[in-house]
């Protein structure tokens, strides 16, 4: 997984040094806008919207390039008020409106046209994010990435042992990155070529280290056709469309299938992998994930439909959609990964404090807790239930004969053979040692003894395999049950006291009524 992080990490600095040294000036396009180019004649290409062209504008209106240019304003700022400048050139504002491309109505400040963001015919159209929003909420959502990614970061660094954290803290960056491209285009007046084919890079970079991260965290493989297959060819017609520039594929499809193939793959890993300590924040992962994608998608639908959807120079409706959407759901699905590792640690935190490191399986803290429980449930509602403790004979021979390594792994087996001989609601606990106790719920004292004996000869009749050959290994065990006990530790004391006398023979299990009376007088 580490070496695929490295070559997409690689494939992002060779592209961005190919966009740096190509030079192309036509052209360009970012997530919200469309690849166009404007003819010598200034008329536009084929197969888009018309790009508005400032001498070809101003010798329609019989006006200076220079007249129109200062009545229009400055690039990058807010559209005009057409009626205003219609009037300050002498001419209708349905004649400007037609000369400079932008779709006529009836109101007195009509849409935004294809003039902004233009300093000359050299320059291509482009989309400001200061059209669809003010520069300041761009910066926020810049520095809201950036904080999530510190926090993701600083999750990876307080807790090392969880995979993907570090992936998941580079897409996180990846995508202020790409809002960073967009915010730093439109206020330098950068290239929009360049800044455009670079916030698509950082956006869809972004995608691919999280669908790695969730992998990684998830401990589950990737998809071997996304990885070797899907992966490299989006990043091959990215760099294809930007080269060579190829209009039949405007970024925002590249960008839409993209985001699409890559957060169903994403979720569908979460569904997939074992989620059950972090079921509520897979779900906020997840579910933002698939939205954003079918909204990527249906966007490119519609711009089948509706060309403005994708025309540089018109800040849409669903222009602004598409950003705040990213925002938004880039944001769920960060915060949904945050408390994935939250949650995850808290269950692993829980899982320490309820399972014996060694064997995995209840320590003497859980199982007393659940006693306490079942006791209480005697009280209220009269089911009684029945306990085995059991110790393994010659236990301290095993260690010394064959060192602690091999008695570890026979406390191991020992208790996953329990386990997996026992019902599916008793519960087996290492109560300490080599003493193990079973807690029989709903289970009287005779059929707790068969239930002993049925492990005693089961345990008795197998080998364990050690490095040296086989070893056999056998226990004893006293039964007790709540029918004649009044607390846990008088029914954890008479359990004690059958141990005692079983171990007096050992490999043998001794019932609480075969402990002498003048024994049981003594509890």
């Amino acid at each position: 997984m580490n070496r695929q992080i490295k070559i997409i990490i690689i494939l992002i600095v060779l592209i961005t040094g190919l966009v740096a040294c190509s030079g192309l000036q036509n052209g360009s396009q970012n997530l919200v806008s469309n690849d166009q180019e404007t003819l010598p004649d200034g008329q536009p290409s084929q197969g888009g919207p018309p790009l508005f062209n400032p001498a070809s504008a101003a010798k329609q209106l019989g006006v200076t390039e220079r007249e129109l240019e200062s009545a229009l304003g400055p690039p990058g700022q807010n559209p005009p008020d057409f009626a205003t400048v219609a009037s300050e050139l002498g001419v209708s504002q349905q004649e400007l409106m037609a000369a400079v491309g932008a779709p006529t109505n009836n109101s007195a400040n009509a849409a935004p046209s294809a003039l902004e963001g233009q300093a000359s015919s050299r320059q291509p159209a482009l989309v400001t994010l200061s059209a669809i929003s003010q520069p300041t909420l761009t910066l926020i959502i810049v520095i809201t990435f950036f904080m999530q990614g510190g926090l993701v970061l600083f999750s990876m660094i307080v807790i090392k042992s969880y995979n993907g954290v570090r992936e998941a803290a580079l897409a996180t960056f990846s995508m202020a990155f790409a809002f960073l491209t967009i915010r730093l285009g439109n206020e330098f007046q950068v290239e929009q070529i360049t800044s455009g084919f670079l916030s698509n890079l950082f956006f869809i970079s972004g995608f691919v280290l999280f669908y790695l991260a969730i992998c990684r965290f998830s401990d589950k493989s990737p998809n071997r056709w996304v990885v070797y297959g899907f992966i490299p060819l989006v990043y091959l017609v990215l760099i294809a469309v930007r080269l060579f520039r190829i209009r039949a594929i405007p970024l925002l499809y590249i960008s839409a299938i993209a985001t699409l193939v890559l957060n169903l793959s994403t979720a569908f890993t979460l569904y997939k992998s074992d989620t059950r300590r972090y079921r509520l924040a897979a779900y906020l992962t997840a579910l933002p994930l698939l939205i954003y994608g079918f909204i990527s998608i249906s966007r490119m639908i519609i711009s089948f439909f509706d060309q403005t959807v994708i025309m540089p120079g018109l800040p849409s409706s669903s222009a602004i959609f598409d950003i705040m959407s990213l925002f938004i759901a880039s944001y769920l699905w960060s915060s949904g990964f945050i408390l994935m590792v939250g949650q995850r640690l808290q269950s692993n935190l829980s899982d320490l404090a309820m399972n014996d490191a060694l064997t995995r399986i209840r320590n003497r803290r859980a199982m007393q807790d659940m006693l306490d429980f079942e006791m209480r449930r005697v009280e209220k509602e009269v089911r009684d239930f029945s306990i085995i403790l059991i110790d393994i004979d010659h236990f301290k021979q095993v260690n010394d004969t064959y060192g602690h390594d091999i008695g570890d792994l026979v406390l191991q087996w020992f208790a996953s053979t329990l386990q997996h001989k026992m019902r599916v609601q008793d519960v087996v606990a290492r109560w300490g040692g080599e003493e193990f106790l079973i807690l029989l719920p709903d289970t009287l004292l005779e059929e707790a003894m068969q239930i002993a004996e049925r492990l005693r000869s089961s345990i008795f009749s197998s080998t364990i395999d050690i490095p040296s050959g086989s070893l056999q290994i056998t226990f004893s065990a006293g039964v007790s049950t709540s029918v004649e006990s009044r607390s846990v530790d008088e029914l954890y004391t008479i359990a004690d006291q059958a141990l005692y006398i079983a171990k007096q023979d050992r490999n043998k299990v001794v019932s609480q009524k075969d402990i002498p009376d003048e024994r049981q007088h003594t509890l």
